[in-house]
């Protein structure tokens, strides 16, 4: 089976997925604050919380235990001032923050808060990514002077990559079905939160799921790229198709990720190349 449970925090999955390592997304701050002794009762170990807040100043910090591993969603960062009374917690905190990368504002955004010492993500999220400032963002992150926190997923593969190899990031985001699988309310199974939004799920039962790596739906998932050269679409000639692997197939016919993913390999070969000096620590939680 993959190594981690994808599922929302309810008390009827919890006997379910006893002794697991899960990624629990949760909904409400009590749910929140109480996660610990309910996955210690069923030997749960919690690999990580996804949770959604308005703002990142709006999370209540400092009411939530600083070693749980937080994968904290804000549409924005929030009032400066709020942000710089909570930075203190924020920086002994086990958390990334994501924010969308949709507007100029997350961009800088993102660069601040690394800036401070926060470990951030940028979340993609449409079909027409502004791939010059994607790309000046991945610059910053890869090879900027200045001390600064790692900003995901750019961090994620530049210390993965390997020229002989296929990467992506989809990890970074719980989507990967070689690490995680989805599980509902309802213990249906799911190789990637897309299907199970849509309701695609595997023809199996939970309780009797074993090694999901062996399960044809997996073993086809797995082949997918091959049609891209099957095809011998744009995607099978992109020279940074190792970096991508046709994440971005939909918007590969203007050239925008063809480019990024070009230059992000000329990046990673020359962050691979030196020592890199960061604040914050390596040692919070990693997809």
């Amino acid at each position: 089976m993959s190594e981690f449970l994808v599922c929302p925090f309810t008390e009827t999955i919890l006997s379910a997925i006893s002794g697991r390592s899960v990624v629990f997304r949760v909904e409400n701050i009590e749910d929140l604050r109480g996660i610990r002794p309910h996955a210690n009762e069923y030997s749960i170990h919690i690999h990580c919380i996804v949770f959604t807040t308005p703002t990142l100043t709006a999370f209540p910090l400092d009411t939530i235990d600083s070693d749980l591993p937080i994968a904290l969603h804000a549409s924005c960062l929030g009032s400066f001032p709020s942000l710089l009374r909570m930075l203190p917690a924020l920086r002994h905190s086990n958390l990334r923050v994501y924010l969308p990368m949709t507007h100029a504002d997350r961009f800088s955004e993102l660069r601040i808060l690394s800036s401070l010492g926060i470990h951030t993500a940028g979340v993609f999220c449409s079909d027409t990514e502004d791939w010059e400032r994607v790309t000046d963002l991945m610059t910053y992150a890869l090879l900027g002077r200045a001390p600064h926190a790692p900003i995901f997923p750019f961090q994620y593969l530049a210390t993965r990559y390997h020229p002989q190899t296929r990467r992506n990031w989809t990890a970074v985001y719980f989507d990967d079905p070689a690490t995680y699988v989805h599980v509902d309310a309802e213990g249906h199974l799911a190789f990637q939160l897309e299907e199970m939004k849509r309701e695609q799920f595997l023809d199996l039962d939970f309780s009797r799921s074993g090694d999901l790596t062996q399960h044809p739906d997996f073993l086809v998932w797995q082949e997918r790229w091959k049609s891209h050269f099957l095809q011998n679409d744009l995607c099978s000639r992109c020279p940074g198709w190792r970096a991508c692997s046709g994440l971005f197939a939909s918007q590969c016919d203007d050239g925008g990720c063809r480019s990024f993913f070009s230059e992000f390999l000329d990046c990673v070969e020359q962050y691979q190349a030196r020592t890199y000096p960061s604040i914050g620590r390596e040692e919070i939680w990693q997809p």
